[in-house]
């Protein structure tokens, strides 16, 4: 049931608040902390 919850949360951060992973970064295999609005949903 939480896991459900948590899909629904993030289906509408997506989709109706526009919040979504940087598509160059989705194939990502490291991640570097330089760009702080790369790593906080308020980037």
């Amino acid at each position: 049931m939480n896991f459900f919850r948590l899909g629904v949360l993030c289906g509408y951060l997506e989709n109706e608040v526009g919040i979504a992973y940087n598509e160059d970064q989705r194939t990502a295999t490291a991640v570097y902390y330089t760009d702080p609005s790369d790593l906080f949903l308020n980037g």
